[in-house]
């Protein structure tokens, strides 16, 4: 039917407003003529789709901004009829698979809109500050995505008190000590500086980082350091293979200049071999912080170190 799908029902799985408005602003920039109608609830959903005008044959993308659970029995039973609306339901919870539901997913084409991670938010951080027109270092997207985290709505929210500070003014330069006036410090910037520190071996400012985390976001500074080293590894079994940084970046969705200046440089510290010892390091971490009668963050500062030096 058009350039993201066959279908014009859509099933958006996500909590997250920014890629909802991504979404849909695809699809009016593929059909402008399109009327976008946003519900509240799902009595005016049902309104909207099954209500005929002989007056006015204007066609609508029809937003449900959140399935109920109570009544997903009353949209299946006319999420099957013809139309030449565009529709998009919104789940942003998990709902019962029941009957009704398996015919609403049945009908929609399913559509997951996951959480973006640090380089998919930077690259949205480097196309907004370029439809600003500012000039700014290669490496400071991912400076502010450090600062604010990676909640792609606040990112958004908060790159509006640049485009407010810039309005009007002759200087387009952005620099690290603006963005560190701009933005106060996410407590998100310790996981981050974390797994940036470990992998560059600079042990003194792991361990400064870590005494500032609390007991109960260590799960999720171990998750993260996961993920990183089970990409990290792909990365050293592609650079292997004599593929280019710009090949691996499309390949993975990481861009080409995170690959360059953040991930290769972690390979001289970390080879195919090590990556695979610290992901057994890691595993044997995740089993012990869930049970240990120790300390957390001993228990974590003891494996971090042994990491360190593998």
């Amino acid at each position: 039917m058009n350039k993201i799908t066959d279908g014009n029902k859509f099933l958006l799985k996500t909590e997250c407003t920014f890629l909802v408005d991504n979404f849909i602003g695809k699809l009016k920039r593929d059909f402008p003529d399109y009327i976008i109608s946003y519900c509240e609830d799902t009595d005016k959903f049902i309104e909207l789709i099954t209500e005929i005008n002989l007056f006015n044959d204007a066609k609508k993308i029809v937003v449900l901004k959140d399935l109920d659970p109570d009544l997903m029995d009353v949209v299946s039973s006319v999420i099957n009829q013809p139309t030449d609306d565009i529709l998009i339901i919104i789940q942003k919870q998990t709902v019962p698979r029941t009957k009704a539901y398996t015919v609403i997913k049945g009908a929609c084409r399913l559509v997951e809109l996951k959480e973006l991670d640090e380089s998919q938010c930077a690259v949205w951080v480097r196309q907004w500050l370029n439809e600003l027109k500012l000039i700014f270092s290669e490496d400071l997207p991912s400076h502010i995505v450090s600062r604010v985290g990676t909640d792609i709505s606040k990112l958004h929210s908060e790159l509006k008190k640049v485009a407010a500070y810039y309005t009007g003014s002759s200087d387009r330069v952005l620099t690290q000590l603006n963005c560190d006036e701009f933005f106060s410090e996410s407590t998100e910037i310790r996981y981050f500086v974390v797994v940036e520190n470990f992998f560059r071996k600079r042990i003194k400012e792991v361990f400064e980082e870590v005494k500032r985390i609390d007991d109960y976001s260590f799960v999720k500074l171990l998750y993260m350091l996961i993920g990183q080293t089970e990409k990290l590894y792909k990365i050293a079994i592609f650079k292997e293979q004599g593929m280019s940084a710009e090949d691996i970046g499309n390949l993975l969705g990481v861009p080409k200049f995170i690959i360059s200046t953040k991930m290769f440089p972690c390979l001289s510290f970390y080879n195919k071999i090590k990556l695979m010892a610290l992901l057994d390091l890691f595993n044997k971490l995740d089993a012990e912080l869930r049970f240990t009668k120790h300390p957390k963050k001993l228990v974590i500062e003891s494996y971090l170190l042994k990491a360190m030096k593998t």
